[in-house]
């Protein structure tokens, strides 16, 4: 019965948005950004990087000390108020709240996906966070399953021949892997 009452918590509170692309340097950041920054004139967002390297000081600012390995750390030890210390952590971007991004690759690759899916949850049920945008890289554990449950799931990219390869492999593997809800 909890797991109802938060599944229907999270389809009526929260709203999980994926930013992914098998396309590399076509501005996908800059557009997850934008997107946040757009949807934050509505409602509170928060915006979290899950990139191997995710340009930490060209886009963030020094002063946030803690990053998103902090708040899973927290997270995982579900003691206090999650929301309290989400604001603890977070900067500014326009109206757009942040986190920093894990700066270890290795630390990133740590994460398993049901560690990532029970962080979103919580935040959604713990914090005043409308909407997540998730910036999402190639070396993060269970992309997939999170963009399985991810409401939306933006695919920037270009038309040029090798771009439109890659973007045709990944949407096999995606089909292959029973993953078709991700291309909706």
């Amino acid at each position: 019965k909890e797991r109802a009452v938060a599944k229907t918590l999270r389809k009526t509170r929260g709203s999980l948005i994926g930013v992914y692309s098998p396309i590399h340097r076509i501005g996908k950041t800059k557009y997850a950004l934008e997107l946040g920054k757009e949807l934050a004139e509505k409602g509170p967002v928060l915006y979290l990087n899950l990139e191997e390297y995710a340009g930490g000081e060209h886009y963030f600012s020094k002063e946030q000390e803690q990053n998103l390995g902090d708040l899973l750390y927290y997270s995982k030890q579900e003691t206090g108020n999650l929301g309290l210390r989400i604001s603890m952590m977070t900067g500014q971007i326009g109206n757009m709240d942040y986190i920093r991004p894990i700066p270890v690759v290795q630390d990133l690759q740590a994460v398993t996906a049901e560690e990532w899916l029970h962080l979103f949850e919580q935040i959604v049920e713990k914090s005043i966070y409308e909407v997540l945008i998730l910036d999402l890289g190639d070396s993060v554990n269970g992309l997939f399953e999170i963009l399985e449950a991810c409401h939306t799931v933006y695919t920037p990219y270009i038309e040029e021949r090798a771009a439109m390869t890659k973007l045709a492999e990944y949407t096999e593997n995606l089909r292959k892997t029973g993953k078709e809800q991700v291309l909706e």
